[in-house]
């Protein structure tokens, strides 16, 4: 299936979770993802299912000073 991941069309498996989707791009936490403009901290995102069309932003938190 299709989503828009970071403004770019990307194909995904349509099993994929939001946290399925962390682990294929080799992301380690913390990250958050917005999806359709609701965002969601990274312990919450094998509870969230992606569909066709969903809009995803990955965020990564970065330190520093």
């Amino acid at each position: 299936m299709k989503i828009i991941l970071n403004g770019k069309i990307t194909d995904i498996s349509a099993s994929d979770s939001a946290k399925g989707l962390i682990e294929k791009l080799g992301l380690k936490g913390p990250v958050a993802v917005q999806i359709n403009e609701e965002i969601f901290p990274f312990h919450k995102l094998d509870e969230v299912s992606l569909k066709e069309n969903d809009t995803v932003e990955i965020f990564t938190m970065l330190g520093g000073g």
